[in-house]
């Protein structure tokens, strides 16, 4: 039975890896996130063509002011984060209770 309690703490600590490698992860996006948000935005200059017609004008000045698609992609990589999350916690778990089977069984042995 001591070989469920070597696998139990292998699959342990490879849920834990998994959980660390996500806060790491997590961590570096939060900053990434920060970062972005406290940068001015970019000042708007226009040149002398563009200046005189008013569709080029309004061609320059929306997709700057449209929402990006960089808010999708943080969300989206904070759902993965969180799915990376519930596996490595699952991970963990799965090899405490491989630990915990191992000093249940061990009662019974003895017997």
């Amino acid at each position: 039975m001591a070989y469920n309690s070597k696998v139990g703490n292998v699959v342990f600590a490879l849920g834990i890896v998994i959980l660390l490698f996500t806060f790491y992860e997590a961590y570096s996006l939060y900053t990434q996130m920060l970062s972005a948000s406290s940068q001015p935005p970019a000042p708007i200059s226009l040149n002398n063509t563009s200046a005189n017609s008013v569709s080029a004008a309004l061609a320059y000045i929306l997709p700057s002011s449209l929402p990006s698609k960089s808010l999708f992609y943080d969300l989206l990589a904070i759902f993965v984060l969180f799915v990376f999350g519930s596996i490595g916690y699952k991970i963990a778990k799965l090899g405490l209770e491989m630990k915990g089977l191992e000093k249940q069984q061990s009662p019974k042995q003895q017997k």
